[in-house]
């Protein structure tokens, strides 16, 4: 990483900011490892009632825990990637159009499309980094009728066992 560094112009580093909500662990493991290769990062730690406010004050990366209770891309890419979020550093009207284009209506296998070219879009843009992922894993005995949530997550609410009706 240092050497790309040096290659793209940096060899002595750069400075960032970074604001973080409900994710301090996070922002400090991530912070030390950038400082390894150059990277000065200074840490800001805000909280929920003052983020809408720190967020109006120009970051370079914004790192906070938020749970996906949606189980789908749109979701957390909607709060902090649409260029029309409070909580957004990315002003991209690319963006925008494959968040937008996740509300039209369409199959599943459409739907899942569309969500594969706004996970593409972000990962090859580098415009979120995940610090985790959870492995959608699913096991069930023959007799059991379930179809994973749109994202691929379980979702149990149409969850049966017995023959089909």
């Amino acid at each position: 990483a240092a050497a790309q560094l040096r290659e793209a112009g940096y060899p002595k580093g750069f400075r960032i900011r970074l604001l973080e909500v409900k994710a301090t662990r996070a922002a400090k493991v991530i912070a030390a490892y950038w400082r390894r290769i150059g990277i000065q990062v200074t840490v800001v730690s805000t909280d929920d009632a003052e983020i809408g406010d720190q967020m109006k004050k120009g970051w370079d990366v914004f790192l906070g825990y938020c749970p996906d209770p949606m189980h789908n891309p749109f979701f957390i890419h909607s709060i902090f990637l649409h260029s029309m979020s409070p909580y957004s550093l990315t002003k991209d009207a690319t963006t925008d159009r494959y968040i937008e284009d996740l509300m039209t209506p369409g199959t599943a296998e459409e739907r899942r499309g569309r969500v594969r070219q706004l996970v593409a879009h972000v990962n090859r843009n580098a415009l979120t980094l995940f610090t985790y992922q959870q492995v959608k894993t699913a096991g069930v005995r023959n007799d059991v009728r379930f179809q994973p949530y749109l994202s691929g997550m379980p979702y149990f609410k149409d969850t049966a066992i017995g023959a089909a009706e």
